[in-house]
């Protein structure tokens, strides 16, 4: 009796595979193969990135997170660019904080990762720091709650963090204790719209569209303004675009951007160079 039982679940077992058709498990969506060596995909789109070398090595941080439409974690994933080997994700987090836009704002400074949150609209703020030393496992240093949404973060060299807000105020961070990153100085620009910031030579390039303005920061609490390229056509449109707001299908640009909108800048120093959209690059001297 006991011999039939079994062999009656052999046979059960082979037919169920057979009809399955040697399926493979499914794939973990947190950790999608490379598609191929030098392509990768991932299953939520990329909001942020940065570069960044560990013990040698060359990664990207990226910030992921499925839409807008819905408050949930967002993801950093760490995505290896080894070059003799095949892109892969070799380490991930869920934020702790539920946001509904994905974030945009990431820096990286030794072995941390900072990303601006904010849950919805310009409410409940935080900046998050995460431990990215061991890339295949990083882990929350702090969540710190903010007085700003942050729309953008720049790291300096001598160990500060800058972040821009959405109406053009600034707050600056001490890293001494990178998982405790403290507040030591607040400033505000006269800006068009919410800036794409970068920091490069001791100047902090803040870009609104409207045009480019230079501070020095060689003391970043009270930094300097040395500066300033204005976008020669510039018209604010009668919709502007803010950040965390989103349009209605009734809203629309009634003037669009301007020919040549500012999209990114890059100063050794003494030169400016501007990538003016479609009227290509603009080289100036400061």
């Amino acid at each position: 009796m006991l011999l039939r039982v079994a062999v009656a679940a052999l046979l059960i077992f082979v037919i169920f595979s057979a009809l399955r058709g040697g399926e493979e498990p499914d794939v973990s969506p947190t950790l999608p193969p490379a598609m191929s060596g030098n392509e990768f995909r991932l299953p939520d789109p990329i909001s942020a990135s940065e570069s960044v070398f560990i013990d040698g090595t060359p990664y990207l941080a990226v910030m992921t997170k499925f839409g807008d439409d819905r408050i949930e974690p967002a993801d950093l994933r760490i995505i290896s660019l080894d070059r003799d080997e095949d892109m892969e994700q070799v380490g991930w987090l869920h934020s702790s904080m539920a946001v509904e836009t994905p974030p945009g704002a990431l820096a990286v400074a030794g072995d941390y990762a900072y990303v601006g949150l904010t849950r919805q609209g310009n409410e409940d703020t935080a900046l998050w720091v995460v431990d990215i030393s061991n890339p295949s496992d990083p882990f929350e240093a702090n969540l710190i709650r903010t007085d700003i949404s942050i729309q953008g973060l720049a790291a300096t060299d001598d160990g500060y963090l800058i972040a821009s807000g959405p109406d053009a105020d600034f707050r600056v961070f001490d890293l001494t204790v990178p998982a405790e990153p403290g507040l030591v100085g607040e400033f505000s620009e006269s800006l068009a719209v919410a800036p794409r910031i970068q920091v490069t030579h001791d100047l902090l390039l803040i870009d609104h569209m409207a045009g480019i303005v230079l501070l020095d920061i060689d003391d970043p609490v009270q930094p300097r303004r040395v500066g300033e390229v204005e976008h020669p056509d510039w018209i604010i449109p009668a919709v502007a675009p803010q950040a965390n707001r989103f349009l209605t299908g009734e809203e629309r640009f009634e003037v669009a951007v301007p020919e040549g909108n500012f999209l990114d800048a890059y100063t050794d120093g003494s030169n400016l160079a501007v990538a003016a959209s479609e009227l290509g690059l603009k080289l100036l001297t400061l």
